[in-house]
């Protein structure tokens, strides 16, 4: 008896929690975090996600995103996007790459907007 009633109690637990997770925000996830998660902050987040990146996302491939914190982030493709039943502006999609990613550092000021740095090339 003793043992049903466990096994039921923790069957509850464990979909309350399921139930929660799947209703967080990971569960929209349009990107991953490669590198510099440790200098991920929760303003980073926020000021990140309020971002519309649909006009840097790739159709078929993930574009890399470097930040003057060394936090790198990519953005998953469209395709992975539509894999996952995640919304997206498909009018911003970008269906091949271009120079941004050698020469592009993001910045976010401290009222959270983020800010496309071009890096001088010199020749």
């Amino acid at each position: 008896m003793y043992k049903f009633l466990a096994l039921t109690f923790l069957l509850i637990f464990s979909t309350l929690g399921f139930t929660q997770s799947s209703s967080s925000k990971l569960f929209e996830k349009k990107y991953i975090v490669s590198s510099g998660l440790e200098n991920v902050t929760e303003f980073f987040l926020t000021s990140f996600e309020k971002a519309d990146w649909d006009r840097y996302r790739l159709k078929e491939y993930r574009r890399v995103l470097n930040f003057d914190n060394d936090i790198v982030i990519e953005l998953l493709s469209a395709e992975e996007l539509i894999e996952r039943n995640i919304s997206y502006d498909e009018r911003k999609i970008q269906s091949k790459l271009n120079q941004f990613d050698d020469n592009t550092l993001f910045v976010i000021n401290s009222n959270g907007h983020i800010i496309e740095q071009k890096k001088s090339i010199s020749k």
